[in-house]
């Protein structure tokens, strides 16, 4: 958990003091996900349901699961991870490739 505190906020030391310029700049970030399998990082501020997680794109997810394979399967109605949790990994299969994906919106 060693990221977790640059991605609650981003601090300005310029001045010789320490001041706050954003709150949690890690859900603003946007990736590619490529066609097949992905690895991708959840840095949501609040852990979150997969269903939610992935609504935007559940119609091009084969699977996604976490790293004790416990998986979610949007087809079968079926989600074996429950909330995806800050500061772990997941792998997603998708079956198009998806620009510009933020998991935490």
């Amino acid at each position: 958990n060693s990221g977790d505190s640059a991605c609650n906020n981003i601090y300005d030391f310029t001045s010789g003091e320490c001041s706050i310029i954003s709150d949690n700049p890690c859900s603003s970030i946007t990736i590619l996900l490529s066609q097949g399998w992905n690895m991708i990082g959840f840095s949501c501020l609040e852990n979150t349901n997969a269903l939610n997680a992935f609504a935007a794109i559940q119609d091009k997810i084969i699977i996604a699961k976490d790293g004790a394979g416990n998986a979610y399967l949007p087809d079968w109605d079926f989600n074996g991870i429950g909330d995806l949790e800050r500061g772990y990994g997941y792998l997603i299969k998708v079956s198009e490739e998806i620009s510009n994906y933020n998991i935490c919106e």
